[in-house]
């Protein structure tokens, strides 16, 4: 399984809604989920150079990353603080735009990945 080796960003988690029912007079009923949790990860960009580089970190490896993945092949993302998550794309990949005399540079960039629990 390849690993996203995509280091310098920033990471926010969503944790899911759970099995919630509303009913009269404002009294919600919870339930305890069945499955393990399905947690979704922003994964927040700066920016990044368009060129690959040669270590792996460039807008183009990304692309061809988002490539061989697309939204439906798992990969492992090491999270800083759960270590190797098994995740793949939750949204298709927006490639931003060059910035402005930003020597190859790109406007910052979101990823959604969503957990794959085993």
């Amino acid at each position: 399984m390849d690993t996203f080796n995509f280091p310098y960003h920033t990471v926010r988690h969503i944790y899911p809604q759970g099995d919630q029912q509303k009913f009269g007079r404002g009294y919600m009923y919870a339930v305890k989920p069945l499955l393990p949790i399905q947690r979704t990860f922003i994964l927040k960009f700066n920016a990044m150079n368009w060129l690959a580089t040669g270590s792996g970190y460039g807008m183009q490896d990304l692309v061809a990353f988002y490539e061989l993945h697309e939204m439906w092949d798992r990969f492992t993302y090491p999270h800083p603080l759960y270590g190797n998550l098994i995740t793949r794309f939750a949204k298709a990949l927006e490639v931003p735009e060059v910035l402005d005399n930003g020597f190859g540079h790109t406007q910052p960039l979101e990823i959604q990945l969503i957990e794959q629990p085993l």
